[in-house]
């Protein structure tokens, strides 16, 4: 009987395959970097927000508005400054590939609805990293960095996460990951917030 050589093997050349995809995707790399934009690219095409159902609705309190935000001339903000307005809060990062895949989407929103929704993209990053990104990117988003930490009810450790606030203080969309914020859907919950 002759023994077939592991190097001769289908399935070998399929594990170093598999392995090679991974270590491409795992490891901090430029082409692993572009494979997880173009994966949340997708993901955008067909992802929409949508708004939680009434029984999940979570409710700002005092104490949730006292989050403090640095803005682009470095003054401090609170999200009482915001109060009684529809609010879109984007936790973010210059190295998120999610991040990077949905902000020509937010992009397009905050172009039309710029001066009727207070957009918050709250990053960690520092400022000239950040600085560097958006005008690589050609983003105008308002940015902000963190100053406290956020209320529980508007805190995260995944990148991307989005909020949308009422001007009640209910927070109706949490969303985690990459969507079209630029979807029709998107847009008329916005158009009907205004409205009322």
């Amino acid at each position: 009987m002759v023994k077939k050589s592991i190097f001769k093997s289908k399935e070998f050349y399929k594990n170093v395959a598999f392995l090679a995809f991974l270590a491409i995707i795992l490891v901090p790399n430029p082409i692993g970097m572009e494979i997880k934009l173009l994966v949340s690219k997708l993901r955008v095409m067909v992802l929409n927000p949508s708004i939680e159902s009434s029984e999940n609705l979570v409710q700002l309190t005092k104490f949730d508005y006292e989050w403090q935000m640095s803005d682009i001339n470095e003054e401090i903000v609170t999200l009482e400054d915001f109060k009684g307005k529809v609010i879109l809060i984007n936790h973010w990062a210059t190295w998120c590939p999610p991040c990077i895949a949905e902000m020509p989407s937010f992009q397009k929103l905050y172009d039309d609805y710029g001066d009727k929704v207070v957009f918050i993209f709250i990053t960690n990053d520092n400022k000239s990293k950040t600085d560097a990104f958006l005008k690589k990117k050609d983003l105008t988003l308002p940015v902000y960095q963190q100053v406290s930490k956020a209320p529980a009810k508007l805190f995260t450790n995944s990148l991307p996460t989005t909020f949308l606030v009422d001007q009640n203080g209910k927070i109706l969309i949490n969303e985690t990951g990459a969507s079209d914020w630029n979807s029709k859907s998107m847009r008329e919950i916005l158009d009907k917030l205004l409205i009322n």
